[in-house]
């Protein structure tokens, strides 16, 4: 029951809007909390971030990040699954690595990127929220054994900008696109 689950909370991070929104992580992470007895780690996971506000993750990261979609949220959910051990992902990075990369991204921040910046500046990361069609919002992000660093962008033509990034639940670096108004 466990791999079902934590298989269905990959797919749902993945394509959160089939899965129903944030509510279908609501269901996956109580029944993988009630399963493994877990349910307080879950809700101290859910204290990291307010995703008890009455308009959840998704209210609260439309306040930070105007114009990101359900990728963002599905990324904040990442990380809780990250933490509680149900995120299954192309690949973990060394604590050095992880260091060098979180270094890096913040100064990036300094400049507006596009996709193709970034891909060629931080290569495939280890897991993607959101569609893979470049005119969608996508969240991608790279795991350490402590945190991840998710790099939050806005869909658009010809291809996705960068708005911020993120690391951990709360910790944001923002590009002068993502200063901007909405």
């Amino acid at each position: 029951m466990r791999d079902y689950l934590v298989g269905q909370l990959g797919k749902a991070l993945h394509r959160t809007g089939a899965f129903g929104g944030e509510t279908a992580f609501w269901f996956l992470f109580n029944h993988l909390a009630a399963l493994e007895e877990r349910e307080a780690e879950w809700a101290a996971q859910r204290k990291r971030f307010p995703a008890g506000a009455p308009d959840g993750v998704a209210g609260a990261m439309a306040k930070v990040l105007p114009g990101c979609g359900l990728d963002a949220t599905a990324s904040v959910y990442g990380e809780f699954a990250r933490a509680l051990g149900w995120l299954k992902t192309r690949r973990r990075l060394s604590d050095s690595e992880y260091g060098d990369l979180r270094d890096r991204a913040v100064a990036w921040c300094d400049e507006d990127r596009s996709w193709t910046e970034f891909h060629q500046e931080f290569g495939r990361p280890s897991v993607t929220f959101g569609p893979t069609q470049f005119r969608y919002g996508k969240t991608f992000a790279y795991v350490g054994a402590e945190s991840m660093v998710a790099f939050h962008f806005r869909g658009g033509d010809p291809e996705p900008v960068l708005l911020a990034v993120r690391e951990g639940v709360d910790r944001f670096t923002f590009t002068p696109e993502g200063r901007r108004p909405d």
